[in-house]
């Protein structure tokens, strides 16, 4: 059986990999497309999703126009259900459902099975939501993922180049500089890539404040000033080292991955 993928927002590592893709048969507990439970205050909610196109462009003019529709709902349905028990416990709800439509348009998006299929597939969603005060919901979703991206870049980024540079096609997304404004106090926005020969590479951002001593000289010219911590597990999950420029080397050899999850805790 699977193990939660809220362990990344603790800082620690899940025993077992998300989900495996080439056997999703068979794992007791899920949840695919079944009413919302009547407790929301947790959840592990599993999404099948076959088309190339994000939630958000699911229409008409998709490949199955019928079962689009009826996937587009179902994830409202659960997105809502998920808001207003947010919302109940005195979180945000703007900030909820902002956080929870980008973490899943990213994985309809950007998830692909394999280099021939583009579609996401199978997305895993995972929340939590802790009462203590102030109330917190605790964010997962997995998605498959062919290779590995930085996410970090658009945050790091100057202001000046950001505006300055041409389209790019690179999984870099603007949505991780308001999801970090959003994150809890002394939480990070986590990365984890299950790679193909069973490693793992855990890419963690967080913020830097003003005030912090490690602020850096160019602190008013970047997008989002942010600290990296960046780690690299063997299959047996030991740490081994790992350097951004490793982690760069990675990205430009399109190094093969298997699915990435996506935490946070939004306060």
């Amino acid at each position: 059986m699977v193990s939660s993928t809220l362990e990344n927002t603790k800082g620690k590592l899940p025993e077992t990999s998300p989900f495996d893709l080439r056997d999703v048969t068979d794992f007791p507990g899920r949840d695919i497309w079944s009413a919302p439970p009547f407790n929301l205050a947790k959840g592990d909610l599993w999404i099948d999703y076959p088309f190339k196109e994000s939630c958000n462009s699911l229409g008409e003019t998709s490949s199955n126009p019928a079962l689009a529709s009826q996937t587009k709902a179902q994830l409202e349905l659960h997105v809502n259900a998920i808001v207003t028990e947010a919302n109940g416990a005195g979180i945000d709800e703007g900030r909820v459902r902002w956080a929870v439509d980008e973490l899943v348009t990213n994985a309809t998006q950007y998830g692909a099975i394999s280099p021939t299929n583009e579609s996401a597939g199978l997305i895993r969603l995972e929340w939590y939501i802790d009462n203590s005060t102030p109330s917190t919901i605790a964010l997962a979703v997995t998605n498959p993922c062919q290779h590995l991206f930085d996410a970090s870049r658009f945050a790091r980024m100057e202001i000046g180049d950001f505006y300055s540079m041409e389209n790019t096609s690179t999984n870099a997304h603007l949505g991780t500089i308001a999801m970090m404004s959003y994150l809890k106090d002394g939480t990070k926005l986590s990365y984890m890539w299950e790679m193909k020969n069973g490693e793992r590479i855990r890419l963690s951002m967080e913020p830097i404040a003003e005030n912090a001593p490690d602020r850096p000289e160019n602190f008013a010219e970047l997008m989002k000033p942010t600290r990296i911590d960046l780690s690299k597990f063997d299959s047996s999950n030991t740490s081994v080292p790992y350097s951004i420029a490793q982690f760069q080397r990675d990205i430009e050899t399109k190094v093969s991955a298997e699915s990435v999850t996506v935490s946070c805790v939004i306060g």
